[in-house]
């Protein structure tokens, strides 16, 4: 099933995409660029060897920037397919991610941080 509402093209549906993964790999850099300034762990796989609290930069407005620049790469693939049912991917996606990752992460890091991180969760979103 594809769009095909009467405004839609495919250039507009091109440049949706583009902006998309273009606002993905910004996203993306800028949270890999913090970690390497503060020399923190950066891999989800090892979260135990996480010793540092990263708020600054895209922290201030996403609590998982690098999740989120996956999240809008399968968004600008979605624009680029124009195909609706490749939103189910996107939807997979966020909530594997959420479920089996995000709140995993989050209870090890309130377990390790306490109210520094609650604070944290407080005032920044999970996604966006």
């Amino acid at each position: 099933m594809y769009l095909t509402p009467v405004h839609y093209t495919f250039y507009s549906s091109l440049n949706i995409a583009i902006l998309m993964l273009v606002l993905s790999i910004l996203i993306a850099v800028s949270s890999l660029w913090i970690f390497k300034l503060k020399h923190a762990n950066i891999s989800p796989i090892n979260i135990d060897q996480t010793t540092q609290l990263i708020k600054e930069g895209i922290y201030r407005y996403t609590r998982n920037p690098m999740y989120l620049s996956l999240l809008l790469a399968l968004i600008a693939y979605f624009f680029y397919l124009g195909n609706l049912y490749a939103i189910w991917g996107i939807i997979f996606y966020y909530f594997t991610t959420t479920h089996f990752q995000i709140k995993k992460e989050e209870q090890f890091l309130l377990k390790k941080f306490g109210s520094k991180y609650q604070n944290y969760i407080d005032k920044v979103h999970r996604w966006i």
